[in-house]
């Protein structure tokens, strides 16, 4: 049940730090209008990217994980990879919040930056763990 409440902290805490980013790009950046629209697409498909991947990675890890841990709970090496899974998405939907910066710091409105800002928080509040595997 640690283990739980610590994955639901550390979610969380990196949903925290996509809002910090926004704000941050919103108060502390110049605002000026120069960003190619080509970067900004470029941007968009690195994150999509990301975000398919931290999707696919956390399946990876966690589901055969899962199917161990439903046979024989004590099983520790099943447990840290379950735990694995849980935690890839986090540096990933990070850098994507981290992409929507970027497209601030180029000089990209706040509605170009806005969706990878709700990409990372969708996916986090998408991949959070409910339940521990049992």
């Amino acid at each position: 049940m640690d283990s739980l409440r610590f994955l639901r902290y550390l979610y969380a805490a990196t949903m925290g730090l996509i809002a910090l980013l926004a704000l941050a790009g919103e108060a502390l950046l110049p605002h000026h209008e120069s960003a190619p629209e080509i970067v900004v697409y470029v941007l968009y498909a690195v994150a999509a990217g990301d975000l398919f991947a931290a999707v696919l990675l956390r399946r990876k890890f966690a589901a055969p994980a899962v199917e161990i841990l439903r046979t024989n709970p004590k099983d520790e090496a099943a447990m840290m990879e379950w735990m694995k899974g849980q935690l890839l998405p986090l540096p990933m939907a990070l850098s994507v919040g981290m992409m929507g910066l970027a497209c601030r710091a180029l000089g990209a409105p706040a509605v170009r930056a806005a969706p990878l800002y709700a990409a990372a928080v969708i996916l986090l509040m998408a991949l959070m763990p409910k339940e521990l595997p049992a």
